[in-house]
């Protein structure tokens, strides 16, 4: 149960939340992510941050550039959290 703690506690920030939504289908760099979302550089890598420790986003270097993207293998299955969001 401490994996879907994770979740609800990961979604209560919304924040996060529009992070999630935005790339649940889509990678994208920071300076995307922040543009979009209209965030400063320092919240967002706060949040990449927190997303990337709970592995709910994965990130890949491209030259100079990391891209994230949602980790469609996010461990917690039982829950299914995320596949129920409307994002």
């Amino acid at each position: 149960m401490k994996i879907c703690h994770n979740c609800f506690k990961t979604l209560s920030e919304k924040n996060r939340l529009a992070i999630i939504g935005l790339l649940k289908k889509n990678s994208k760099r920071a300076k995307d992510i922040e543009k979009h979302l209209n965030i400063g550089q320092p919240t967002i890598s706060h949040h990449l941050k927190v997303l990337k420790e709970r592995r709910l986003l994965i990130s890949k270097k491209i030259g100079r550039e990391i891209f994230y993207q949602f980790n469609k293998d996010y461990p917690c299955k039982t829950c299914k959290v995320y596949d129920d969001l409307k994002l």
